[in-house]
């Protein structure tokens, strides 16, 4: 099985880059080495961090993320809480969200009761959109944000390009807003 996920740790500096490392880590060796499902990875993740960033380190952090197990002929699974994920659907020509509901990591060891797992499916010619909150909450001169609504526009108005120039299409629109400036990292995943 294929697997994305995407996160983001609160703060910024060595000590969030260190927990996002350890994460990336974690799901890697979770999902390359064990039949499991997306809540599975999600509440094992967690529970790792947990101990190592919250007992070990002592560090006050917490973490979105969404993992995302593609089972073949366009059907995901996911788990897990980070920003909505857009779809752009080709029969409708419009973008559909698709809400990440459950927990944050890092609050506490064992979130597999807060932790749902849902299902979608895309289309020939649809696309999945996965970012982070640096893309909607890139401030204007007059600290307007690009926001949501903004952001669904771009992937509209850019959909027919290539993959490639399509993420860089965006990525312009949201530098434009903000005349090239920014607070927070901008990660911007798109799947077709």
């Amino acid at each position: 099985h294929l697997w994305l996920g995407i996160g983001d740790v609160s703060g910024h500096g060595m000590t969030p880059g260190l927990i996002m490392m350890m994460a990336q880590t974690v799901h890697t060796t979770i999902t390359t080495q064990l039949n499991v499902s997306p809540k599975q990875v999600v509440t094992m993740l967690n529970q790792v961090l947990y101990h190592n960033v919250t007992e070990r380190l002592g560090a006050d952090h917490f973490m979105t993320f969404t993992t995302l197990k593609y089972l073949g002929q366009g059907h995901f699974q996911h788990s897990g809480a980070h920003l909505d994920m857009i779809v752009y659907r080709q029969a409708t020509q419009a973008c559909e969200i698709v809400d990440t509901p459950g927990a944050w990591l890092l609050f506490m060891s064992d979130i597999a009761d807060a932790t749902d797992e849902m299902e979608f499916t895309l289309e020939i010619g649809d696309v999945l959109t996965l970012f982070s909150d640096g893309l909607i909450e890139a401030e204007n001169a007059e600290k307007k944000l690009f926001g949501m609504e903004r952001l669904v526009e771009s992937v509209t108005a850019h959909i027919a390009q290539p993959t490639a120039m399509l993420r860089d299409a965006i990525l312009s629109d949201v530098r434009t807003w903000s005349e090239n400036r920014y607070d927070d990292d901008m990660t911007l995943m798109i799947v077709r």
